[in-house]
This record gives structure tokens, C-alpha cells and sequence, in this order.
């Protein structure tokens, strides 16, 4: 959703989390490959000024969506969303020598894997993928041993969607 006053754009639907959607403030936009790569090469050219020695590390989340404003099925819009920041992600981490990408979404998401790193709702990634993708990241960077927190830990991470989760 994007505000219609300055084109600020929000990471959930007002209504969802917080606030309220009112449709006279609110539109949906589904932001296209361009939109993307330009918000990201200015998101770079900011920090790079701020620390010339910035590094960006580029992923693209395997979590389908949970549901689309868009007129398309929830299905079409995960794979068309998901394609669309798989291709920024490679291009950009391709143009820019201080940009990586590392490749949690194809690592849990991919027919070799199949399915066997989703909970049974095939919605949500299970501790065993979570694992596994860490245990591939930190090797790919160079520490052979990690501790990855447990899911008790009172620091837990919880995406938006997450907490959309418990309000159904």
C-alpha cells in the first residue's frame, strides 16, 4: 500500500497490523523490476556515502504470500513477486561488485528439496530449513560454526507476516 499524498510506500496494509485502510489515503501498488532496482541502487548510493566500505547481502524470502491486493490469485502474485526480486537481487548483486546474493529462497523452495523444509501448511519454513539455509550461509562466508537462537529466545525475530498469523 502506498500513500496517495507523497507516495510513501508501507511494508503491510494499513488495517492488517495497525491503523486503519481508508481507500480515499491508500492504493496498492505492485511495484514492477524497475521500481525496484532504482529504490536499491539509491538505498546503495545513500549508504556508500555515509561508509564507502558498505557491503549489501541480497536474499529473497522463500514465504509465500499470505494474500494479495492485486486481482490475481495468491498463488500467481507470490510467483510473480518472487520472480520479480529474484531478478533485482541477481542483476544487482551482477552490477555491483559490493553487492552478494545468497540463495535461501532456491535453497528451501526448489523441487530438490521437495517441500520437505515447509511446516505441513507448506506456508511457513520449519526449523529444519532454517538450519540448514544458516548452516549454507555461514559456511559460504567463512565460519564453519554458528549457534542459530532457539525459537524460546526472547529476542525471536517475527515478521509482519507472523504477526498477521495470530490475528486469524
Amino acid at each position: 500500500m502506498v500513500i496517495k499524498k507523497d507516495d510513501t510506500a508501507f511494508p503491510t496494509a494499513p488495517g492488517t497490523i495497525a491503523g486503519n485502510y481508508n481507500e480515499e489515503e491508500f492504493y496498492f501498488k505492485n511495484f514492477r523490476y524497475n521500481d525496484i532496482y532504482n529504490d536499491l541502487k539509491e538505498f546503495r548510493e545513500i549508504v556508500k556515502k555515509i561508509n564507502p566500505f558498505f557491503k549489501m547481502l541480497l536474499t529473497v524470502s522463500p514465504v509465500p504470500l499470505n494474500a494479495t491486493a492485486s486481482n490475481d490469485h495468491v498463488l500467481v502474485a507470490t510467483i510473480r513477486s518472487k520472480s520479480i526480486l529474484r531478478s533485482v537481487a541477481g542483476d544487482f548483486a551482477e552490477d555491483y561488485d559490493d553487492v552478494f546474493y545468497f540463495p535461501s529462497y532456491e535453497i528451501i523452495s526448489s523441487h530438490p528439496s521437495r517441500g520437505m523444509f515447509y511446516q505441513p501448511n507448506l506456508r511457513e519454513v520449519n526449523d529444519v530449513g532454517v538450519r540448514y539455509v544458516m548452516e549454507h550461509f555461514f559456511k559460504s562466508i567463512g565460519k564453519k560454526d554458528f549457534i542459530l537462537p532457539s525459537s524460546n529466545d526472547d529476542n525471536e525475530i517475527i515478521c509482519d507476516e507472523e504477526a498477521l498469523e495470530k490475528f486469524s
